[in-house]
């Protein structure tokens, strides 16, 4: 009878993870599309400087190079 008792445990305990399956499985992607979306913004803020730091470079080349025109 014991072995009987662990089957229906077994199949409970397997019940019960395949239901909270989709709820991790929801957790994961909502934190993997908040990661993305972290880099996503921390990739266009260093794209965003290097740009205003090589348009700022550029201004200065002009002014320095042509003071007086």
């Amino acid at each position: 009878m014991d072995s009987v008792y662990g089957h229906l445990e077994n199949l409970l305990n397997a019940k019960l993870a395949a239901a909270r399956c989709p709820i991790a499985a929801s957790r994961a992607r909502s934190r993997l599309a908040y990661l993305l979306d972290m880099s996503r913004c921390s990739l266009n803020a260093k794209l965003a400087q290097a740009r205003g730091s090589l348009h700022s470079n550029m201004l200065v080349t002009v002014f320095l190079r042509y003071p007086y025109e």
